[in-house]
C-alpha cells in the first residue's frame, strides 16, 4: 500500500508537471497581436535605392543603447532584392553547401530573387560585405577607401552613395512588422484571369518598400505595370494602376497592411482579394 500510494503521488506530480510544461509551450508559441517590437533589441540605420524592380539596400545593426561609433556590436549588409518577379533565372537559386567538403551539393528555390545569388555577382557582394564588417566604417566613405576591392560587375558608386546615405540617416524607429521576413513575394489565387501579388522589404519592423502587382495569365504572366509602362493600357487599366500606386503610398505612409481606405469602383478587378492578401501578411 505504501508503494502504491507513492506511485499514485508520483504519477500525479508527473502529470502536473506535464500540464504546466504544455501550457507554457502553448503560451510561448501563440502570438495574438503579431506585436514583436520588444524582440528588436538593436538599433538600425538603413537606406534603399530602387531601380526598376530591384531594391538595393544597405544597413547596419548595432547595440540598442549605444551610438554606432561606440557600439561593440555592428552588423552591416549590402544587397538587392527583386520584388516584382518571383522567379528570375540566375537570381533565385540558393546553393546548399556541404559543411565537410565545402562543395555545393544542390540548389533550392529562394522565396525572393536576390542579386548576391547571381554567380557573377556573389563574390563581389561577399567581398564588399566582408570589407564592411571588417573595417566597420562609421563615417562616410569614398572610392579611395575601396581601392583594394576588385569590383567589376557591381556599380561601386551606387554602393558608396547608398552607404553614405545610410550612415547619415537617423536611427530607424521600431515598427510593428518585426515578425515578417525581411523580404518576400506573396501571391493570391488566379481567379477570373488575374492574380494579385505583393512584394515587400521590411527593416526594423517598418515597411520600407512595397510593390503590388496585378498579373494576368498565370503561365505567360503579363504584368499590369508593364502594360502601363509600354503605353498599351486601356483607360480602365490605367486607372487601376493609379489606384494601386495610391494604395502602395498609403501603406508606406501609415504603415498599415490594408487598402480598405479606398472606395473602389472597378467592375473588372476585385480589390477585396487584394485586401485579403494584405491581411494574410498582417496575420503572419
Amino acid at each position: 500500500m505504501v508503494i502504491g500510494d507513492y506511485m499514485k503521488k508520483l504519477s500525479l506530480i508527473i502529470l502536473f508537471m506535464f500540464v504546466i510544461l504544455f501550457s507554457s509551450c502553448s503560451l510561448n508559441t501563440t502570438n495574438t497581436d503579431n506585436d514583436n517590437t520588444d524582440d528588436i533589441n538593436y538599433s538600425t540605420k538603413v537606406a534603399i535605392y530602387t531601380n526598376d524592380s530591384w531594391v538595393y539596400y544597405c544597413y547596419v545593426d548595432f547595440d540598442k543603447n549605444s551610438t554606432l561609433e561606440n557600439s561593440n556590436y555592428k552588423n552591416y549588409d549590402f544587397d538587392a532584392y527583386n520584388l516584382k518577379y518571383k522567379e528570375l533565372d540566375g537570381y533565385d537559386k540558393v546553393p546548399v553547401i556541404d559543411s565537410h567538403t565545402n562543395e555545393v551539393v544542390e540548389y533550392v528555390d529562394s522565396s525572393v530573387p536576390r542579386a548576391s545569388l547571381n554567380s557573377e555577382l556573389s563574390e563581389e557582394f561577399e567581398m564588399i560585405n566582408d570589407w564592411l564588417n571588417t573595417v566597420q566604417p562609421v563615417e562616410t566613405i569614398d572610392a579611395d577607401d575601396l581601392s583594394d576591392l576588385e569590383v567589376q560587375h557591381i556599380d561601386i558608386d551606387l554602393f558608396i552613395n547608398l552607404f553614405n546615405e545610410m550612415i547619415n540617416s537617423e536611427n530607424m524607429s521600431t515598427g510593428q512588422f518585426g515578425y515578417l521576413p525581411e523580404a518576400n513575394i506573396v501571391q493570391g489565387e488566379l481567379t477570373d484571369g488575374y492574380e494579385w501579388q505583393i512584394g515587400y522589404f521590411v527593416s526594423h519592423g517598418c515597411i520600407k518598400y512595397i510593390n503590388i502587382e496585378l498579373i494576368y495569365d498565370a503561365e505567360v504572366k503579363v504584368y499590369l505595370s508593364d502594360i502601363v509602362l509600354s503605353n498599351k493600357a486601356t483607360l480602365a487599366q490605367q486607372q487601376t494602376y493609379e489606384i494601386i500606386e495610391k494604395v502602395e503610398q498609403e501603406i508606406l505612409d501609415k504603415q498599415i497592411l490594408s487598402c480598405e481606405m479606398f472606395n473602389f469602383d472597378d467592375e473588372n478587378i476585385d480589390f477585396d482579394r487584394l485586401e485579403t492578401l494584405l491581411k494574410s501578411l498582417e496575420e503572419g
